[in-house]
């Protein structure tokens, strides 16, 4: 799994969002849930994340209101699993591009990304 906090960085201040929210470029394991139930895991290029949700990119469709368990990979090795559901999607070249939220926040994501998330 490919993970840097070297390259987090946090987007322009002007943008209208709840959360902060950091580029991170990462490789993350999700399994996704389709709505006939059948379950799939997929590896996901992570582009940014925040507090509340996180921007990836999948090698196949992924459809608003869809459900992915997602590992978040710690620094001390393990892997954190948390639920988030596709809110926003389009495609682009090199995959379908989603906007997701969390459906359990992580608590421990500031500490996680080695810096600190503004309320």
């Amino acid at each position: 799994m490919n993970t840097s906090t070297s390259s987090i960085r946090q987007t322009r201040a002007g943008e209208r969002r709840r959360h902060p929210r950091w580029q991170w470029k990462a490789e993350l394991q999700g399994i996704c849930v389709d709505p006939q139930g059948r379950r799939a895991v997929e590896t996901l290029q992570a582009v940014d994340i925040s507090k509340g949700g996180l921007g990836a990119v999948a090698p196949r469709d992924h459809s608003v209101g869809q459900h992915f368990v997602l590992g978040l990979p710690q620094p001390s090795g393990r892997t954190h699993y948390v639920h988030a559901e596709v809110v926003r999607r389009w495609h682009g070249d090199d995959g379908t591009h989603m906007g997701m939220q969390f459906s359990d926040t992580p608590v421990d994501l500031g500490y996680w990304m080695n810096i600190r998330l503004a309320a």
